[in-house]
């Protein structure tokens, strides 16, 4: 890794101890009183939500996957009763995909479990730390939505 100037390696050596440590955690689906959801399950429900009823092929899109691996996954969705799949009204040949109220009662729950999780190892955390935390991951947040490592390159220069 030839390093950014002003970067330490230690701090992306937490950071990316850290995102391990939650796609352990989290990144590995979930299960719910409907049974299993596997990560690209989870990935995609949550896509469909934050996109609201996209149709398939935004979907791919926004998952960065091909039409027919998210065809597979949103069939097995479908199948759990997580999704349900409509004809677009004004042009019947795209089909759009929608979140069920199953479907938003499982994102729900996977939400609350994680809040849980979360509340509990920051519980193990003077305030001060935690505090720090927030200001950190927001600015970490707004970071990485702005444009990627090119822009943080720019940035620094």
């Amino acid at each position: 890794m030839a390093g950014i100037p002003g970067v330490s390696g230690e701090m992306v050596a937490a950071v990316e101890q850290a995102g391990r440590i939650f796609n352990e955690r989290f990144g590995t689906g979930a299960r719910s009183g409907g049974g299993h959801v596997s990560a690209t399950q989870l990935r995609t429900l949550e896509t469909i939500e934050e996109h609201g009823a996209p149709v398939v092929s935004a979907l791919a899109t926004a998952l960065d996957m091909g039409m027919p691996s998210v065809s597979r996954v949103c069939d097995r969705l479908e199948a759990s009763g997580w999704v349900a799949r409509r004809p677009v009204d004004d042009d019947r040949r795209l089909i759009e995909i929608q979140l069920t109220a199953h479907g938003r009662r499982l994102l729900a729950d996977v939400r609350h479990r994680r809040c849980e999780v979360l509340e509990e190892v920051m519980a193990r955390m003077p305030a001060t730390q935690q505090q720090a935390l927030r200001r950190g991951l927001v600015a970490f947040a707004a970071a990485a939505s702005s444009g990627g490592r090119s822009a943080a390159r720019r940035e620094s220069a």
